[in-house]
């Protein structure tokens, strides 16, 4: 029987296949009710934080110089999401009771694992490497400036990159005077996501809506990447909420708000989510618009997320700034590094996939040959098996046999999230295409809606026992190795201590070279390396230093800028030219590599 769940109006009846009476509304659309409800809300009160620091900080305002300023900004937050927390009445279609039951576990179990994430998040400092190496500092700076700023330093992603995450982090940072809950914002985005995908499926026989959204909260890459400081997570779950909103504007026009709220995450956490949203907003209109009215709504929503574009335009002339842009070996967009250099295939591809042709790499990281994932940044797993095993089979299905409205609104979101994913750069890498997941879901929701309206209430049970099988216990090893748990005793570890654990720095570096300083000089260090990520460290100490960048001047200068600017020594990074030359009194240490402590004091140098 093919896939039919949207009825002629007028009739009713049970549903195929179930044990309780009950039918689908007969007048309205299936996908007339309110897609987000919490989603949107969630969205919402973070564009109001983020846009809030944005705005006071162009008028002068400095919301980041004290508290005050800061929790303005987050009750304003709070206030917005409460009042966009509204959603009409749903009445999910009969089903078995199994299938509630098994949807609501899922749907709880998933929250419980976000929540220990959350939990994770909020107790250990950060110490994933591009958190700590450009994340972090860029937010410190803003702190030292009081206002969403252009930065300094040696690191162009600090000021390029969209860090609309920071944003938020910022304000929270501010206001309770701490970094304790920086990398626990990621997984409000997830939460959205999920969300977003219970919404979609919120006419089902109930439970299916549940089943989404538990095992989208279930990925690994979501448990491990959430906490660690990146945005991977957030991306996932902002494009979740795209996808979903494009695929019901057929007949929901209050999609068009949430199209554009998630257009503007996706562009404000991801330098590729401008196209992402420019896919999704065309789609929108080649699908849907009957007026410019709805269109326009929802571009201006979405232009709030083209903050940092627009600042990399009036700073650098280039709204994708640090990467140049060439044609013809013509320089047409100024920048640092081509997207290559930047990406660094050479040194990101694994060996083992630079083999295996490029349409070939992504289904081997499917199929996870080497185990579970371990890392938020794991590069051979991270989606699960339920992803290749389930997911995959129920999509190919799907596009065989299913019809009727909910159908349509599948293959849209379908095809919108597989355009995307072909555009992606390192598309094998699963925390750049975790957001794949949102389909993976709905096409397990769908299919086992479309064997209980078949009558096939068995295979139903079985598609819903083997996804929930592989997907919960891969969530529970993910979360023991959360910020490298499984390696790191931390339980009885001292903040200072814990922190150097986390980011693979020497304690006792971090205890004479940085503990207790008001400012601190270091070297240049390349991009591209991880050895002198000292200032995201730097940044979460308490009380917090000012970190200074000193130019590869000769020794002696840099040792005289130094005093300048207060600090007591100078940290010379390995592989700066500093380090070359014969240093008296210095003491050589191991951090992320090897650097050499100078006194700014020190008289003894080499021309």
């Amino acid at each position: 029987m093919a896939f039919e769940l949207n009825r002629a109006e007028g009739t009713d009846g049970p549903l195929a296949g179930s044990d309780e009476s009950g039918a689908l509304p007969a007048r309205d659309s299936l996908l007339s009710a309110d897609p987000f409800g919490l989603a949107r809300s969630l969205l919402t009160g973070c564009g109001v934080v983020s846009l809030g620091v944005v705005v006071t900080s162009v008028l002068g305002l400095e919301p980041l110089a004290g508290r005050a300023g800061s929790l303005a900004l987050l009750a304003a937050g709070l206030v917005a999401a409460g009042a966009s927390l509204r959603g009409a009445r749903v009445h999910a279609a009969a089903g078995p009771r199994w299938l509630a039951t098994v949807g609501g576990l899922t749907l709880a179990v998933g929250a419980l694992a976000t929540a220990v994430t959350v939990g994770l998040a909020l107790w250990l400092p950060v110490g994933a490497y591009d958190a700590i190496g450009y994340r972090l500092p860029a937010v410190a700076q803003w702190l030292d400036a009081g206002a969403w700023s252009w930065v300094a330093g040696d690191d162009p992603l600090r000021n390029g990159y969209p860090l609309g995450l920071e944003l938020i982090e910022a304000a929270l940072w501010a206001g309770f005077g701490s970094p304790f809950a920086v990398d626990a914002v990621a997984s409000v985005f997830v939460v959205a996501g999920a969300a977003a995908l219970f919404g979609f499926a919120q006419r089902l026989p109930r439970g299916a809506g549940a089943l989404a959204a538990g095992l989208f909260l279930l990925v690994p890459m979501h448990l491990l990447n959430a906490p660690s400081g990146y945005a991977d997570a957030a991306f996932a779950g902002a494009m979740a909420c795209l996808v979903v909103a494009v695929a019901r504007l057929e007949r929901d026009e209050a999609a068009w708000s949430e199209l554009g709220v998630a257009a503007a995450w996706t562009m404000a956490l991801k330098p590729h989510g401008i196209a992402y949203a420019g896919l999704a907003l065309l789609v929108a209109v080649w699908r849907r618009a009957r007026t410019w009215r709805d269109p326009m709504k929802a571009a201006a929503i979405a232009s709030t997320g083209l903050v940092f574009a627009l600042r990399n335009v009036v700073r650098e002339g280039n709204p994708i700034y640090p990467v140049e842009v060439r044609i013809a070996g013509r320089v047409v967009l100024p920048g640092r590094e081509s997207l290559d250099a930047i990406l660094t295939p050479t040194f990101n591809v694994p060996a083992e996939l630079t083999a295996l042709p490029s349409w070939l790499r992504p289904l081997w990281v499917w199929l996870q040959p080497y185990g579970p994932a371990r890392s938020f940044d794991d590069r051979f797993a991270g989606f699960g098996y339920a992803f290749v095993l389930v997911a995959l089979p129920a999509t190919g299905w799907l596009l065989l046999r299913a019809r009727g409205e909910y159908a349509r609104a599948f293959f849209v979101l379908l095809a919108v999230s597989a355009v995307c994913w072909l555009v992606q750069p390192m598309s094998f890498w699963p925390r750049f295409s975790s957001w794949l997941w949102a389909a993976g879901a709905i096409a397990i929701a769908l299919t086992v809606s479309q064997l209980i309206e078949a009558g096939r209430s068995g295979w139903a049970l079985a598609v819903c026992a083997l996804a929930v099988a592989l997907a919960v216990p891969e969530a529970a090893y993910a979360l023991a190795h959360v910020k490298s748990l499984d390696r790191l005793a931390l339980w009885n570890m001292p903040p200072r201590e814990r922190l150097a654990k986390l980011a693979k720095i020497e304690p006792a570096f971090v205890e004479r070279a940085l503990a207790g300083k008001r400012d601190v000089c270091r070297s240049e260090w390349r991009l591209g390396t991880d050895d002198a990520n000292l200032d995201g460290v730097v940044a979460q100490l308490s009380p917090r230093p000012r970190m200074h960048v000193i130019d590869s001047t000769p020794l002696s200068r840099a040792l005289a800028d130094s005093a300048a600017r207060g600090c007591d020594a100078l940290i010379v990074i390995g592989d700066n030219p500093l380090a070359s030359q014969p240093l008296h009194l210095v003491e050589r240490l191991r951090a992320f590599g090897e650097v050499s402590l100078v006194p700014v004091t020190q008289t003894e140098v080499t021309p």
